[in-house]
């Protein structure tokens, strides 16, 4: 449990919870929903980690956020999750990192000691007009983060 709440506060610090507000061309909802659920299948399908039928399976959440300085035309969809502990969780990030720059995102990484609970190791994909994905590794746990791009609310798009 603390394991995962430490890489969970770890992906909190790089995800924050805001929308850019600059946002300039919103995406239709279903895009860039769908968008991020193909992200997040992308991380599952990795070989490594197991994740739960549940999390495989859960509803994301969902946040307002700015588009045209109006604070509640947007959505932006959360999904968090956490799997298995790979048997080499250094290894496993790096190939997820191959795996999302394969796909040509820009993928920044890092590692720090979290004490008794070995080394998280953080795989982070954050490119203009894609979903943010953060994973952690560590040998206790997995977790992945995907925050869709700020889309036009459906409310908005009925407009």
């Amino acid at each position: 449990m603390t394991a995962a709440l430490l890489t969970a506060c770890l992906a909190g610090m790089v995800t924050g919870c805001a929308a850019d507000p600059k946002q300039e061309d919103p995406v239709q909802s279903d895009q860039g929903k769908q968008q991020a659920e193909q992200a997040l299948a992308t991380v599952f399908g990795i070989e490594g980690s197991t994740w739960s039928s549940a999390s495989r399976e859960q509803e994301p959440a969902h946040a307002e956020c700015t588009i045209d300085g109006d604070p509640h035309a947007g959505r932006q969809y959360h999904w968090n999750a956490a799997g298995s502990a790979p048997a080499d969780p250094e290894r496993w990030i790096e190939t997820v990192v191959q795996t999302l720059r394969g796909q040509d995102r820009t993928v920044s990484v890092r590692s720090a000691d979290v004490g008794k609970y070995g080394t998280l190791h953080q795989a982070t994909a954050d490119d203009d007009g894609q979903p943010l994905v953060v994973v952690t590794a560590n040998s206790r746990t997995t977790t992945v983060t995907v925050e869709s791009v700020c889309v036009a609310a459906p409310d908005a798009e009925a407009d």
